[in-house]
């Protein structure tokens, strides 16, 4: 009897063997942190690159930038970084502080500013251009003379022996007395001057009459030393500027900031023919009644959505970032199975 009841306590093998295998509500648990695992690798990367393009277009290298402004002006000043570039011939002029009178006060020949010189041309709508030395000193190699400034050289009859203007150009067009003059501009610039009271004469001289103004950068061809395209031009801005404006560089001071161009004297128009290019970085716009400028600048925004190697840059991290997207959705669905 006792042999039977020690058979009745013996164990199943088979049901042993099943009563070890975990059952499937606990092993859900372990399956579901192996996707999430898998997941959270897959996603990493997406993470790093979405962080590394961040990083990217937040030091973005400065682009270099042209501007280029055509403008109708009364006036127009710059300081000279250039004598060479900055010689400005003249002839039929005198010295504002010599006697038309005197012996020698008709100048002629080219004036040639010294590095630091303050040079402005100034044309009322109506009237003869003047060229001041607002300070500094400049020198008249056919005279043999030096200039220290403020003073002005204006346009004497007594001294030119050009015809008049109205005159040669209503019966001879293409008499001399109808081209343009030329007026070297190289430095760094002023445009306009900020509303004055008018003077006696019913003028308020010195205005940006009209102008506009575009800007255009150069493409970045590196980042990090890596390449990721050609050297190309893409724009940026084109805008009018407003009458009675002034503008110059945003940091006036820096040395590299500095413009090149021409002012053109045309006898059958008003005022100067401004011709301006420079590669300042930022250019400031003071409009007549607010006491801040405009700041007009190449921003890291601007930069990503207009150079057109970043673009292509973007899309290619936007095609490989869709193609990691698709592997993380379809994962997780393939792993439930």
């Amino acid at each position: 009897m006792n042999e039977k009841q020690n058979d009745g306590d013996k164990v199943d093998p088979v049901a042993e063997h099943h009563s070890l295998r975990p059952s499937p509500k606990a092993s859900r648990p372990r399956r579901n942190r192996r996707v999430w695992n898998r997941i959270f690798w897959l996603t990493l990367p997406v993470c790093l690159l979405f962080g590394i393009y961040v990083f990217a277009l937040r030091n973005l290298p400065t682009p270099v930038t042209l501007s280029t402004i055509t403008a109708l002006a009364e006036r127009v000043e710059f300081l000279v970084t250039d004598r060479r570039l900055a010689t400005i011939p003249i002839t039929g002029m005198r010295s504002t502080i010599e006697s038309a009178d005197k012996d020698g006060a008709c100048l002629t020949g080219t004036f040639v500013p010294d590095i630091g010189a303050v040079i402005a041309y100034e044309r009322p709508v109506v009237g003869e251009v003047v060229i001041s030395l607002v300070s500094g000193s400049a020198s008249l190699p056919a005279h043999e003379r030096r200039l220290t400034g403020p003073l002005d050289l204006i346009a004497d009859e007594k001294c030119s022996k050009r015809a008049d203007p109205e005159v040669a150009c209503k019966t001879t067009p293409q008499h001399p007395a109808c081209s343009p003059i030329r007026l070297p501009i190289w430095g760094r610039v002023r445009l306009g001057q900020e509303p004055r009271p008018v003077s006696a004469s019913g003028q308020s001289s010195g205005l940006l009459l009209e102008g506009q103004l575009k800007v255009q950068a150069r493409s970045l061809t590196q980042l990090w030393g890596i390449k990721i395209g050609d050297s190309g031009v893409y724009p940026i801005s084109d805008m009018s500027l407003p009458v009675g404006a002034r503008i110059e560089a945003a940091d006036f001071e820096d040395r590299a900031s500095f413009w090149w161009g021409t002012a053109y004297i045309d006898p059958q128009k008003v005022a100067l023919q401004v011709q301006l290019a420079t590669e300042a970085t930022g250019l400031r716009v003071f409009r007549p009644g607010p006491e801040r400028p405009d700041i007009i600048t190449v921003s890291g925004f601007t930069q990503a959505i207009a150079d057109p190697n970043i673009v292509r840059l973007q899309i290619a991290l936007l095609g490989l970032l869709a193609i990691l997207q698709v592997i993380t959705s379809i994962l997780p669905l393939v792993y439930e199975k």
